[in-house]
């Protein structure tokens, strides 16, 4: 069996990493459409809403009329202090909208595992015996590029992702 030299060992480590997450990267990018205010539905997903540099975030209830909306459990400057079942919010020009839309998860677990997957099979490359097997170190960039994977899309599932709404 051919062993590698230990300046081999990075370079297939990154290779080792693109071999352990080959379809993770589809379908990762954001939305083209940015949705409108009409289009979605009566209690459907958590609302930001911008104003002034003031905010305001809460579940989309309707909207009253085409200069407003209403908020459930709204938390932000913009709701009054004590929390009122429906928050009306107006819409002037300058009021920036977003809407909740899924997490983070699948970004965490491509950058998790890439990373896990260089890095443990570096870590296998320069401190395995002196020349490393090709197979010991794309071991351990499987092994890396899992764990990590599992890592960040642990991770990536804690930061909601937002997107522009119009109104």
């Amino acid at each position: 069996m051919r062993r590698l030299s230990v300046t081999q060992g990075p370079y297939l480590a990154l290779v080792g990493s693109l071999i352990v997450l080959p379809g993770s990267l589809a379908g990762q990018g954001p939305s083209r459409v940015t949705p409108t205010i009409d289009s979605i539905g009566v209690d459907c997903c958590t609302l930001r809403v911008y104003h002034q540099g003031r905010t305001a975030e809460g579940r989309f209830m309707g909207r009253p009329d085409d200069s407003s909306l209403l908020l459930g459990s709204c938390r932000g400057v913009l709701c009054p202090a004590p929390a009122a079942q429906h928050v009306r919010i107006p819409l002037l020009e300058e009021t920036r909208l977003e809407m909740q839309s899924g997490n983070h998860a699948g970004f965490g677990a491509v950058v998790g595992g890439i990373t896990g997957a260089v890095l443990f099979g570096g870590l296998v490359a320069f401190t395995g015996s002196e020349n490393a097997s090709a197979g010991e170190i794309l071991l351990g960039s499987a092994a890396g590029g899992f764990g990590g994977s599992l890592v960040g899309l642990l991770v990536g599932m804690a930061f909601p992702r937002w997107i522009p709404v119009r109104h």
